[in-house]
């Protein structure tokens, strides 16, 4: 195992060394830099698989498959990258069925979702026009970026190649964001952590309802803050190197509705998933079935999307419903909003300015999304466990 001392000696080191390159602003500090995320990805690999009780040897067996991943894309990409026909999906597709692979297979490969998105996305900024073609280094640095590695955020490459202006206060605000990451991490989830699923079902004990809700709220904060506490330290230290990646979660528990949360929460997975998925699916559908079928179009690409977010979390019947679940709340959330379009106009004012409207609409949502953490956190067998030991 590895010690907070190491790991933060660590992190000094990667910080200290990474400034300096970055400053050198030559191809001989670019590959350097690349040099340093990959020592730096050999560590945490090696720290991720020391939880999974995977032994050193296989962790660097990952390390280097996912290095040889990035430049196969890095090849399929000068290969077929700008090109407008079919042959330019290879360079698109070949993340996503790596992703699919591991995920179908039951293999563990860290940070595999967030590379695989990551990496495809590159692909169309490439196509597009929107992203400069990076040179090897720089892609190698991109695209296995130590901060993001396990955790992300799925930060594009165009954020990437847009460097943070060097203002006064910067490294501050940066370390500052490094600690509150930290409080998150290491104190208010756990502290959540001693009231969730996990600690309060670990014994078959009887429960009243209470304790499932308590549960379920906790589960919840317990997740968001680890999670958000991670991104926090990746978006601190990236700052500290005068990198840009961009941000992953804007005060979720504060959403009005589901749609609103999602735009809140996991921001880079929403963005990806519109763009790739949401987008293409639905004009393809109104085109083809016409423009009286806009409604359906839009509700079959929430289904499809939300689909693709659950089992995106892990292959399992929980996550499909756990997704399918948050479809039904974005559609009810599209639904209702055409509603409230019938609304005379000054009504309709009325009730989007209404504090009391605004409140319950937040309270309402924080408990939706509490509820759905109970299939987003246990199997299908645990929730079977868990329900018959609370008195309903």
């Amino acid at each position: 195992m590895y010690s907070w001392t190491r790991i933060f000696v660590g992190w000094l080191f990667y910080v200290g060394a990474g400034r300096t390159l970055q400053r050198l602003h030559s191809p001989t500090g670019e590959s350097l830099f690349a040099a340093l995320n990959l020592i730096s990805i050999r560590f945490i690999v090696r720290i991720v698989c020391a939880s999974q009780k995977i032994s050193p040897t296989e962790a660097d067996h990952l390390t280097i498959l996912s290095i040889i991943i990035v430049v196969i894309h890095y090849g399929l990409l000068k290969r077929f990258g700008h090109r407008q026909d079919r042959s330019f999906w290879l360079a698109f597709l070949f993340p996503l069925f790596l992703l699919a692979t591991v995920k179908s297979l039951g293999l563990f490969l860290v940070g595999i979702s967030f590379l695989a998105f990551r990496l495809s996305f590159a692909a169309l900024e490439v196509r597009n026009g929107t992203a400069t073609f990076p040179s090897f280094a720089a892609y190698i640095s991109f695209a296995l970026f130590a901060p993001t590695l396990n955790v992300g955020p799925i930060s594009p490459l165009t954020t990437f190649q847009s460097p943070l202006p060097q203002t006064q206060g910067l490294a501050t605000q940066a370390v500052i964001r490094v600690l509150v990451g930290l409080a998150k991490f290491l104190v208010l989830a756990p502290l959540m952590d001693q009231i969730s699923f996990q600690k309060v079902y670990s014994e078959n004990a009887i429960h009243p309802p209470i304790d499932l809700a308590v549960a379920c709220i906790a589960t919840y904060l317990k997740i968001v803050l680890s999670f958000s506490g991670f991104c926090d330290i990746a978006i601190g230290t990236a700052g500290l190197l005068g990198i840009r990646v961009k941000e992953n979660f804007n005060q979720p528990f504060a959403a009005r509705n589901i749609k609103d949360f999602w735009n809140r929460q996991h921001i880079t997975l929403s963005e990806y998933m519109q763009t790739i998925v949401f987008l293409p699916l639905t004009k393809t559908l109104i085109h083809r079935l016409g423009p009286q079928s806009a409604h359906w179009a839009i509700i079959l690409g929430i289904t499809v999307v939300f689909s693709l977010i659950g089992l995106w979390h892990g292959l399992g019947w929980n996550f499909f419903l756990f997704g399918l679940t948050h479809a039904a709340g974005v559609t009810f959330n599209y639904l209702y909003g055409l509603g409230l379009k019938s609304l005379p106009r000054e009504r309709l004012r009325a009730y989007q300015r209404s504090r009391t409207v605004h409140a319950v609409a937040v309270l309402l949502t924080f408990l939706f999304v509490s509820a759905t953490f109970l299939l987003f956190a246990n199997s299908l067998a645990e929730i079977d466990r868990i329900l018959r030991l609370t008195q309903l």
